[in-house]
């Protein structure tokens, strides 16, 4: 706290409230015995106040009790006032709450303990604690508003400084983590165990075997359609949980009326409590003028927060009201508590009418305390820093509202964009988890259907067929292993057989499903990522021949034109009765993987009754154009999206 002495703060405030004090000190000479010079503890006070406001900055409660020290020797005089109002102002922003209260409880004794009579006793215990309780209340108000205007900032900047790129990064490898794993291990276990049963029912060509793997392979089939709805459905992501507790706005002022209602109560007793204990009370008579300041002191409190214009005029009649005949005058402490809570409204509200009416108020009571007690004049100066202090609270929670209106505006774009990167990491996981388990479970429930079909007539085509539902179980445990291994980037297709060869590959296996496939690759694209989107357009075209319509022909085309490639899957009219629906994932995903490399993708019915699903794509994704024109289901027919 030394290195605040290097600041200007503290030697202008010392320095002012040592003037002030210098101020009253000749002021208070000047209206008493010109002809008896000060007082010794009086002369004293100015250099004190110098020493005790500066120790503020540097051991607020040394500060706090030498100021105390120096009220005590001079308690009738006001000189001190400057320097009370800023020591318990700063004891309250810099001290803890234990050591205030402490301070406060020396403060009333050093000020109050020293008086003969109960009167005097209980009159100036109630003003001291309305001012020293005051003084540190308002600096502890500040000093609350400033902690949160402070951390409401940081908050702020600590939100504004967050990359949305990183924390969508974080979300992405956190989906991944989530879902990727976990959906590969559920649809791993379900083609394992098909494929185990496939082998036993191989061995034994047991009915009861065979038709379990049949059913495994429909719910098998079942399960990964429910597990790509549930990532694509927009509606299963989780909610964007709140990253800061903000509080709301500001309440307004008539839902804290009670709260007015209660001070205007308080006040109203305390300035009843300062009459009855008044000397002069015991010849009370009756007479209902000398309760009217207690009224309209109590009435002004009530209403200061709703309607503080009138407020402030209930307390001018308070004062004039206190000059009739036979009105209390009695109730200082409770006025001037009263004038500081319309200081703190006038502040806080900071509209130009109720400063105005602050400040009329203000004069009047300088008018009425210069006619009954000059000496407490510098009082005055209770409303004022009360004033002060709520416009210092107002805009110190206006600041605290920016800020947090910030962070929530940052908060949303950044909830926006790890939204974002979720849903399509999750529609990115839908698509790989498809592209690798559709083709094969579908292959795999074809042949278990044949093989329940045939295993009565023709055993040894039942074999044949469960024979081919293990080696397909076998390349999709490969393709699922490679995927859990890979599932943190997008797939690598340079690393394997060329594109030519991967497609008769793939065609093979499906000739076994029953289709006849014709395959022409004229074109071979030299990006990897373009020979994977079209190897799957490709697996998907005829993994939907192979399920809507067995048992018919096949045409695959990979042709150039120009500097595009172009790729089709034909099929035409089926055979036999289709396998039933799909995922109705595929050529939605399909569709997305091609548009996001510049190209397009159509799937249409045919004028002989087949379908047709049809792409093109830029060879050099880097240069592409999007293409217009193309869409799933463009054409006429029935919905085949896998």
């Amino acid at each position: 706290m030394k290195d605040a002495l290097r600041f200007r703060t503290p030697w202008l405030a010392a320095a002012g409230c040592a003037l002030a004090t210098a101020v009253l000190v000749a002021s208070e000479w000047f209206v008493g015995d010109r002809d008896a010079p000060p007082s010794t503890a009086l002369l004293l006070a100015v250099p004190m106040t110098f020493g005790a406001v500066l120790l503020l900055w540097v051991q607020p409660w040394l500060g706090a009790l030498l100021t105390i020290v120096g009220y005590g020797l001079t308690t009738s005089s006001a000189a001190w006032m400057p320097g009370v109002l800023v020591t318990f102002f700063m004891v309250g922003r810099r001290e803890p709450a234990w050591r205030g209260w402490a301070l406060i409880f020396a403060a009333i004794a050093a000020f109050a303990l020293s008086r003969s009579s109960a009167f005097d006793l209980f009159a100036d215990t109630a003003y001291g604690v309305v001012l020293f309780g005051g003084l540190w209340a308002l600096g502890r108000a500040v000093r609350y508003r400033s902690q949160r205007a402070a951390a409401a900032r940081v908050e702020a900047e600590r939100t504004a400084a967050e990359d949305p790129l990183v924390l969508a990064a974080v979300a992405v490898a956190q989906e991944r983590e989530r879902l990727g794993g976990e959906l590969v291990v559920v649809v791993r276990q379900a083609v394992s165990t098909m494929r185990d049963d496939a082998g036993r029912a191989a061995s034994t060509l047991d009915g009861d075997d065979i038709t379990r793997v049949a059913t495994r392979g429909t719910a098998a089939v079942t399960d990964m359609r429910r597990m790509l709805g549930l990532l694509r459905d927009p509606a299963d992501e989780e909610a964007t949980t709140a990253r800061h507790h903000l509080r709301g706005p500001r309440r307004s002022p008539g839902r804290l009326g009670w709260v007015d209602a209660l001070s205007g109560a308080v006040i109203g007793a305390l300035a009843m409590a300062e009459i009855v204990t008044a000397p002069e009370f015991s010849g009370y008579t009756g007479d209902p003028i000398t309760l009217l300041p207690l009224l309209l002191l109590g009435a002004a409190i009530a209403v200061r927060r709703r309607w503080p214009v009138a407020s402030a005029a209930l307390v001018v009649a308070t004062l004039t009201s206190s000059l009739l005949p036979g009105a209390a005058s009695t109730i200082v402490t409770a006025l001037l508590l009263a004038l500081a809570l319309l200081g703190w409204t006038t502040g806080s509200l900071g509209r130009r009418s109720v400063w105005i009416a602050f400040g009329c108020t203000l004069t009047a009571a300088a008018v009425v305390v210069a006619l009954t007690d000059p000496s407490s004049v510098p009082t005055l100066a209770v409303p004022i820093a009360a004033a002060a202090t709520g416009r210092a609270w107002s805009l110190r929670e206006s600041e605290q509202e920016a800020h947090e209106r910030r962070t929530r505006e940052h908060a949303t774009a950044l909830d926006a964009a790890t939204t974002q990167a979720r849903q399509e990491e999750r529609r990115r996981i839908a698509l790989e988890l498809h592209d690798v388990t559709s083709h094969a479970l579908g292959v795999m429930v074809l042949h278990a259907g044949a093989a329940e079909a045939t295993f009565v007539d023709h055993p040894e085509v039942a074999r044949a067929a469960l024979d081919q539902v293990v080696a397909t179980g076998e390349e999709a445990l490969v393709e699922l292993d490679r995927l859990a291994a890979t599932i943190g980037a997008s797939p690598d297709p340079s690393v394997g057989a060329p594109l030519e060869a991967r497609i008769v590959a793939l065609a093979d296996r499906m000739r076994a499903a029953g289709l006849r496939i014709d395959v022409s690759v004229s074109a071979e694209p030299t990006d990897p990522a373009v020979a994977h989107a079209v190897y799957r357009v490709v697996q998907e075209g005829l993994t939907n021949s192979a399920r809507h319509a067995p048992g018919s022909r096949v045409s695959v085309r990979v042709e150039g034109m120009d500097d595009d490639l172009a790729v089709s899957v034909e099929n035409d009219a089926p055979r036999g009765a289709p396998a039933g629906a799909g995922s109705g994932f595929g050529l939605a995903g399909a569709a997305e993987r091609i548009r996001t490399m510049g190209g397009g993708l159509a799937a249409e019915a045919t004028s002989a009754g087949g379908f047709l699903l049809r792409a093109r794509l830029p060879q050099r994704p880097d240069r592409a154009v999007p293409r217009r024109g193309l869409a799933v289901n463009g054409g006429r027919g029935p919905d085949r999206s896998e």
